[in-house]
């Protein structure tokens, strides 16, 4: 496990994402748990879904758990300083976000943003991963200095921010809880103009190893749990995202149709 050894900086005016060094001397974004409760799903969100983003071959930077211990002193009272454990996601340099100036122009702003030749079929790519793991709200885009597309926030993940949400998972997922909302991603609009540019991050997706992931999941920290029923919740998503992923791709592809539909007319 990473161990932060020196608090850098506070990088919102919330105070609530941090920076520091880890033992390994790289440098980490932290996010860390919150009193009563309030963003431990968030954490889960972002960890399992940035460990399945990565293995996928989505631009979104690496997670790890990370211990915090030595630089707790340095929190506010807003953080939980009995949770020794937070996710730490890769911190990458001078990025820069990619801001919609117009719904109905997406595709020329974007153009410009990247370069009239560049390559969108990574946005294939987020668009039918975000619907996969029913991504509530867009992620963030952004752009390094050598013009590589990076997605950050994935805290609306797996149905939302709250664990009581989960509830009707315990048992089983229920059926009609398909992709009836593929995630609004702004970013898109105009990008997606060919199905077939889906097929090989599609068959990239079939290729990940829910038992790998069935075991990292063992593996979160504690504090980030709820508080009943964790095994059983878990078990429902993975079964969920992994047993009924032909389900998954018809009802995504039938949503993306009617979307380029919408948006041609």
């Amino acid at each position: 496990m990473l161990i932060a050894i020196e608090f850098k900086c506070f990088l919102k005016e919330e105070e609530d994402v941090f920076k520091v060094l880890a033992n390994d001397g790289s440098v980490w974004v932290i996010k860390a748990k919150k009193h009563q409760d309030r963003n431990s799903k968030q954490l889960f969100n972002e960890y399992f879904a940035g460990l399945l983003a990565h293995d996928f071959g989505l631009f979104k930077p690496r997670v790890e758990i990370i211990d915090i211990v030595q630089v707790k002193e340095k929190l506010n009272d807003n953080f939980d300083k009995s949770a020794n454990e937070a996710i730490a996601i890769q911190y990458i340099n001078d990025l820069e976000v990619y801001t919609i100036e117009s719904y109905n122009e997406n595709k020329e702003c974007i153009q410009e943003f990247f370069g009239d030749n560049y390559d969108f079929s990574v946005f294939y790519a987020y668009k039918f991963f975000s619907a996969w793991i029913f991504l509530k709200e867009c992620a963030e885009l952004y752009k390094t200095k050598d013009n590589t597309p990076i997605f950050l926030d994935f805290c609306e993940a797996f149905g939302g921010r709250k664990w009581e949400g989960e509830k009707h998972w315990i048992n089983g997922v229920p059926d009609d809880y398909c992709l009836e909302q593929v995630p609004f991603a702004s970013f898109c609009d105009g990008i997606i103009e060919d199905l077939g540019l889906f097929d090989p991050w599609i068959k990239r997706l079939e290729k990940l190893d829910k038992i790998k992931y069935r075991n990292l999941l063992d593996d979160i920290p504690n504090s980030w749990l709820p508080l009943t029923d964790y095994v059983k919740i878990k078990n429902a998503w993975l079964d969920f995202l992994f047993d009924d992923m032909n389900n998954c791709k018809d009802v995504f592809r039938s949503h993306i149709e009617d979307e380029m539909k919408n948006y041609l007319e």
